[in-house]
């Protein structure tokens, strides 16, 4: 046999041999690729009739929202029975602030809600992954920049706020302090339970919800009428409710079936999507912008 004879023999052997390994292999990830969709938790949204998809998200996000204005009278109530109207007065004017701290929240958890819905939907997987840990990245950054903020700025803030009265700059500040040192943890809550409803479970996030409200209205009571924390004792009793909530949610990310882990914050960049983040949950976060501004122009003039 010549050289070039076996040359070419060798050559047709050496690609014939490479594309049935490339085929085995295209022919692997498929069947792998069809094994995991198939064995995925279904997902409410990607599945039934348009008409009981819209109700089954609407009507828990409607309760949640309706225990969340609960919430807020309860805390009033609480405040003013049992602490006084100057607590009242200073837990108002820190409204508008307040308002701000929920529009980075919301920020972040709806810039995520966005892609991540559309990668679940696709069951792209991997890059759901990512963007869950992009937005646990920018959540605990912001958090971090909110408190740094506050420590500089903080006591002045609350004292143009107060319109220079130092009793309820105080009250506010103490309030204040709680609530923002709190901050990354309660953004971290927000991109969970935001998470939750894109997987379609969203009864679970209702009920999460629920417990928030309800343990704030007994943690409020608790620590504000029977223990006497005054302001601190409604900002505590926020950051246990959340707490409460959080740990639960932490361990289904744990043992429950999600494609969402604690370990997927290891294994993915927490730098991931941060422009599309902040692209895609800057027009709902310019909303709680504006009604923060609009608030402290109204407390201005009165």
């Amino acid at each position: 046999m010549k050289f070039y004879e076996f040359a070419s023999q060798s050559t047709s052997f050496r690609f014939s041999r490479g594309w049935q390994r490339g085929s085995h292999l295209k022919l692997r990830d498929t069947a792998g690729a069809i094994w995991d969709m198939s064995n995925a938790t279904p997902n409410t949204f990607t599945d039934g009739p348009i008409n009981v998809i819209y109700l089954k998200t609407a009507l828990p996000i409607i309760f949640v929202m309706g225990m969340n204005g609960l919430l807020s009278v309860a805390d009033v109530l609480f405040l003013g029975i049992y602490v006084g109207p100057d607590a009242l007065a200073a837990v108002t004017l820190m409204f508008p602030i307040y308002m701000l701290i929920v529009a980075l929240s919301t920020l972040v958890a709806n810039g995520m809600s966005s892609i991540l819905a559309r990668s679940l939907g696709a069951n792209d997987i991997d890059e759901a992954r990512a963007t869950f840990a992009g937005a646990h990245g920018l959540a605990i950054g912001l958090g971090f920049v909110l408190v740094v903020l506050f420590v500089l700025f903080g006591r002045p803030v609350t004292l143009l706020a107060a319109g220079g009265s130092e009793t309820l700059a105080e009250m506010g500040l103490i309030y204040l302090s709680i609530t923002v040192f709190s901050s990354p943890f309660l953004f971290v809550l927000s991109v969970n339970s935001d998470a939750l409803r894109n997987e379609g479970r969203v009864g679970f996030m209702a009920a999460m919800s629920l417990l928030v409200s309800t343990a704030n209205i007994v943690f409020n009571y608790v620590l504000i009428a029977v223990l006497d924390m005054g302001v601190a004792g409604s900002a505590y009793g926020t950051a246990a409710a959340q707490a409460l909530a959080f740990s639960i949610i932490f361990a289904f990310r744990f043992f429950g079936e999600t494609p969402l882990r604690p370990s997927t914050l290891l294994s993915h960049s927490l730098r991931a999507n941060w422009g599309q983040i902040l692209a895609l949950g800057a027009p709902q976060s310019l909303n709680f912008i504006g009604l923060a501004l609009g608030s402290a122009a109204i407390i201005a003039a009165l």
